[in-house]
């Protein structure tokens, strides 16, 4: 897998945490409320990725042949 959509998650939430229970001006939380919002966006495009090379793998072999060309050397 190309990362950790939980993972990412986790860190949304621990930022809303902190924006709620930790920041003492607007400022600073609404910081921590974007924070949040772009580890939920990158959860997002992590599974959809992951959901394309899923696809790719169980794709034809002239599409398997396109994604991973071999390489000549000399």
């Amino acid at each position: 897998m190309l990362g950790n959509p939980k993972k990412c998650r986790e860190h949304a939430k621990n930022c809303l945490r902190l924006a709620d229970q930790a920041m003492t001006t607007p400022m600073a939380k609404a910081r921590f409320e974007e924070l949040a919002d772009i580890w939920m966006r990158l959860a997002y495009s992590l599974e959809a990725s992951q959901a394309l090379i899923d696809e790719m793998d169980g794709a034809s072999p002239k599409l398997a042949l396109r994604k991973s060309p071999s390489r000549r050397v000399g």
